[in-house]
């Protein structure tokens, strides 16, 4: 057999195994246009849920039918090699973004934001409000999510200064849940979560300050 023809059998095998899901899903396609870098081969299949149940289906099928699973997210500071990626590459290109206001009082404010929701925006939308806690990630790129995975921040302060709480899905099945920032393990440019998993939300404790002197 041919390289082609395995590969359009191996295509054809996982589509079977992906059939029926609710979820966008795109087999063979280049992930260079899903990140930020712009380089990168195929994925076998590329799923782009857009609503949790999507996501959740899709992670409890590809448990089931023994499918790797790697989450590119949105795609930010990720180099993916020319010959592509085996199994299902998951991806929000346009999807898991909002940021809610949980909870706001003279000492703290609960902010929670998707997990693909741009940095750039949650920055803004914190010192608009005169909420200090976030400035360590101005002019960082990406998502909410990636600046989660790598721990983003400066040399006075990351990420994890600021997170109260993370809400996940395992990969090995299981409802989504909220942890505890002290459950995750935080490092030196890199944060892991107790098992591997899809960040779905972050949820951030501010504090109130002067919102001139945040946007300056």
């Amino acid at each position: 057999m041919s390289i082609g023809a395995a590969e359009e059998v191996m295509t054809l095998d996982m589509a079977e195994k992906l059939k029926g899901l609710g979820c966008e899903i795109l087999f063979g396609e280049l992930l260079a246009p899903y990140t930020t870098f712009q380089v990168g081969g195929p994925a076998d299949a590329l799923a782009l849920p857009v609503t949790e149940d999507e996501l959740v289906e899709l992670i409890e099928r590809c448990r089931n039918e023994a499918l790797p699973v790697t989450v590119l997210g949105g795609g930010a500071n990720t180099l993916v090699r020319d010959g592509g990626v085996r199994g299902v590459v998951v991806a929000f290109p346009r999807a898991f973004r909002g940021i809610e206001v949980v909870e706001e009082s003279a000492e703290r404010v609960l902010l929670e934001a998707r997990a693909g929701e741009k940095i750039p925006t949650l920055v803004r939308f914190a010192a608009e409000r005169g909420w200090a806690g976030t400035e360590c990630l101005a002019g960082v790129p990406g998502t909410v999510g990636g600046a989660l995975a790598m721990n983003a921040g400066t040399a006075e302060s990351y990420i994890e200064d600021a997170v109260e709480s993370v809400r996940w899905i395992r990969l090995d099945g299981g409802a989504p849940e909220r942890i505890p920032a002290k459950d995750l393990r935080f490092s030196y440019r890199r944060a892991e979560l107790p098992a591997p998993g899809v960040v779905l939300s972050v949820r951030f404790s501010l504090r109130p300050a002067d919102a001139g002197a945040l946007q300056e």
